[in-house]
């Protein structure tokens, strides 16, 4: 049997709100509804983000929360992103290869959204509230947003119906730390228990990049959108070291270089870019040095390869035949044999190409990672 709960006109409205240093951020839902069947819960709901109240920058994470006080059920998060920190994140996404089948639905500030989760019934949810609760981000910021009641006592109790003895109910979800919050709202934040020490680079496509000049380690905000990659690194930092839930077990940068120019120099380069980012997050947090572990990636060809592999250049079988066989650099350090035959394919056109559309990609302190642990 099925029960369909429409929520009262006072609740199509409802406002969920909190002011920030920057901007009063306000998600506006409507239509609010909770279908119950035996053994399933079902939320919906229409919503919208004014454009004027989030800044482009800025960002709203939203959770609805089914709960009876003691009990709780976390439904799928929602993430509205102002218009430059939305094409920001898709153009995060796409550079690292990162899919989003898991993560948060996201939506730019203005746009119209449908919402729809469902989760297992559990017993007490007879008396259990729709809540709505959430995080305002930007401006290097994580503030949480003051939790909304949208319905009270949302699923009375179903006619009887005959049924097989119940079963024992199930453990309710704990409920979401702030690592929890911020692991749905950034990919390059992980729990612990993602770490994987004996491989560094597993978890490579949940990163985030920080782009460089050519030869140089400085890091300019300016250069590149990078402003809005640590506005998001400061943020996920500062609301782990600030809660009362979670701690930063571990951050690790890794930096890289292209492979053109001297290896020697490529390799110093690589190395002072992670140095220069590790330097960054402790005088920006405060956080103990030795939380942070620095790697040099060198001449970054592991990620050349994944760009080649997933380009349609004429010439992508014989550049990954190179790249996997072909020595990097000669027994005397003196000759790049690797780099020398790229260089030589289709009388240096394909290089120039690569040199010009690949290798901006390669110039970066491309692995930051957050790992975070609950207390």
């Amino acid at each position: 049997m099925k029960k369909t709960i429409l929520i009262t006109a006072l609740l199509i409205a409802a406002l969920f709100s909190a002011l920030s240093a920057r901007a009063q951020y306000r998600v506006e839902l409507s239509d609010v509804r909770v279908d119950r069947g035996d053994n399933r819960v079902v939320v919906s709901f229409s919503g919208r983000t004014s454009r004027r109240t989030i800044g482009g920058d800025g960002a709203v994470a939203i959770q609805p929360v089914i709960t009876d006080g003691t009990y709780r059920v976390s439904l799928t998060p929602v993430v509205v992103r102002g218009r430059r920190a939305k094409i920001s994140h898709e153009r995060g996404e796409w550079i690292s290869g990162a899919t989003t089948t898991t993560r948060p639905t996201t939506f730019a500030a203005g746009d119209s959204f449908e919402y729809r989760a469902e989760a297992e019934f559990q017993s007490w949810m007879e008396e259990a509230d729709l809540t709505l609760e959430g995080l305002s981000l930007g401006c290097g910021t994580a503030s949480p947003l003051p939790s909304r009641v949208l319905a009270r006592a949302i699923l009375p109790a179903a006619a009887k119906t005959p049924a097989p003895a119940p079963e024992p109910p199930t453990q309710p979800e704990p409920a979401d730390t702030t690592g929890d919050l911020m692991a749905k709202s950034f990919s390059f934040v992980l729990p612990e228990t993602a770490w994987n020490g004996d491989n560094i680079f597993a978890n490579r496509d949940r990163a985030q990049v920080i782009y460089y000049r050519v030869g140089s380690y400085l890091i300019e905000p300016s250069f590149s959108n990078n402003h809005l990659m640590l506005n998001n690194l400061d943020a996920a930092v500062e609301a782990i070291l600030s809660s009362g839930d979670s701690r930063v077990s571990r951050i690790v940068v890794a930096g890289f270089a292209s492979p053109e120019g001297s290896f020697d120099l490529n390799d110093r380069l690589a190395w002072n870019r992670a140095q220069a980012v590790k330097e960054r997050i402790v005088r920006n947090s405060g956080i103990d040095p030795s939380l942070i572990s620095i790697y040099n990636g060198s001449e970054d060809w592991a990620g050349l390869r994944e760009i080649v592999e997933s380009s349609s250049l004429y010439d992508r079988e014989r550049i990954l035949r190179i790249i996997d066989t072909a020595p990097a650099l000669s027994a005397d350090g003196r000759r790049k044999p690797r780099l020398e035959q790229i260089k030589a394919l289709d009388g240096g056109r394909t290089y120039r190409y690569m040199l010009e559309n690949y290798f901006p990609r390669l110039r970066n302190g491309a692995f930051i990672q957050v790992y975070y642990r609950d207390k």
